[in-house]
């Protein structure tokens, strides 16, 4: 994994090709839609573009401005199968999101959550229906609700559903693989 953070992240977007490579393609693209570059980039690359102007043309007025502003920017740079939307608020620790389904902005709350080791793994259903914060409404962590998660969203996906159960058993099984170690930020 890479994090970027402070001057190592010049550019506050991700599609779905790497930062380094996305980065190289808006420097290289410039600031408007008209370079031959652009014109024959891949649909991703050109919506990292979208989503980097739009993010630096962004005036701070208050933190539910951000969260409404951001929202409207993913919806301008979303495609047929995008599938949820997500801003995260980590100056106040929360998560919002929209699925493709059900356009309600939810919200999840960090804070509510015991993030030790000594606590069971929860797991939220993100298109179950519901409005506002939905921090109460996660459930501890089972194989079976993990697995039927991992299959409705596979089996939903047109690309994905041809995948056998036994290839979703393994994708379903793979958090059980992993130790939850304790750490602070700063470590």
């Amino acid at each position: 994994m890479v994090v970027h953070r402070g001057e190592d992240l010049p550019v506050t977007a991700l599609t779905n090709n790497t930062y380094e490579y996305s980065l190289s393609f808006f420097d290289t693209a410039g600031p408007s839609d008209s370079s031959a570059v652009f014109q024959e980039g891949n649909y991703s690359l050109k919506r990292f573009c979208w989503a980097a102007r739009g993010a630096a043309r962004y005036q701070e007025e208050t933190r539910e401005g951000a969260v409404a502003y951001a929202f409207g920017l993913l919806d301008q740079v979303a495609v047929e199968r995008t599938m949820w939307r997500i801003v995260y608020d980590a100056g106040r620790g929360r998560v919002h999101f929209q699925t493709k389904s059900d356009p309600t902005v939810r919200t999840v709350d960090l804070g509510w959550f015991d993030l030790s080791c000594e606590q069971p793994v929860q797991i939220l259903d993100m298109s179950q229906a519901g409005s506002g914060d939905l921090s109460a409404a996660f459930v501890d962590y089972t194989y079976e609700a993990n697995f039927e998660m991992v299959k409705k969203s596979f089996k939903g996906t047109s690309f994905l559903s041809h995948l056998s159960d036994e290839v979703l058993d393994y994708i379903a099984r793979v958090p059980e693989s992993m130790e939850c170690v304790s750490k602070s930020v700063e470590e």
